[in-house]
């Protein structure tokens, strides 16, 4: 069972949380406050006071580094980084340096992994499996890279996945590219610039997906892969 809501989550009078998924939807939130707000939802799911919780929004532009990346593949200086507008975090999440930014669908599970089987990778792949059947929905063909976590159109990653786990308590989540400020992609090492304009055109087709792709087969595919029924 999912319910929508625009406000921040608060406690919900249940002793059995296990089939409930409160869903989110925040618009444009500073990637700091969107942080604390993840934190805060973690310590109060591991402490079973919420429900499982779904946020979606957007970021103001922000590269972040995750624990397996490095400052050395962000190839803009602080001060040009400054110059774009573009905020830069070290965070606990898997993965190397991901870029969010308006036009892009970022969504923050804060999910009990303890109530399905403790699988991280079979949760990853779920998440793979969600936005890949979306995407096919709107006959985008995607599908996954066995040697990174995310999804994939034309060999173009379309979608950055990138997860941590507290005592089976999920933060983080995925990123989906709309149409985003593709200019900003090659600050990272490993973009090239001519390929993402190429996925440009993947991505336009994307806009119409955007203003409801959480109450289209998203959300539906969700419930169904992480069992909230």
């Amino acid at each position: 069972m999912t319910h929508q809501t625009d406000r921040v989550p608060e406690m919900v009078d249940r002793n059995d949380f296990s089939d409930l998924c409160v869903v989110h939807k925040l618009g444009m939130v500073e990637y700091g406050e969107a942080y604390q707000l993840q934190k805060r939802l973690q310590h109060k799911r591991l402490e079973g006071e919420i429900s499982d919780v779904l946020l979606l929004l957007e970021h103001p532009p922000t590269l972040t580094i995750g624990r397996s990346g490095s400052l050395e593949n962000v190839l803009a200086s602080r001060e040009q980084l400054t110059q774009e507008g573009i905020s830069l975090f070290f965070i606990e999440r898997g993965g190397d340096v991901t870029y969010h930014g308006p036009g892009q669908l970022v969504g923050y599970p804060i999910v009990d992994l303890s109530h399905r089987e403790r699988d991280i990778h079979r949760y990853v792949r779920d998440l793979e499996e969600v936005l890949i059947r979306t995407l096919n929905d709107f006959s985008i063909i995607a599908s996954r890279d066995k040697r990174h976590a995310g999804v994939w159109v034309e060999k173009e990653e379309v979608a950055a996945i990138g997860v941590s786990i507290r005592r089976w308590v999920t933060m983080h989540g995925f990123a989906l590219n709309v149409n985003a400020n593709l200019k900003h992609f090659s600050f990272i090492d490993g973009y090239i610039l001519f390929m993402m304009l190429i996925c440009r055109i993947i991505l336009i087709t994307l806009l119409e997906i955007y203003t409801f792709i959480h109450v289209n087969g998203f959300l539906n595919t969700l419930i169904h892969l992480l069992q909230w029924v």
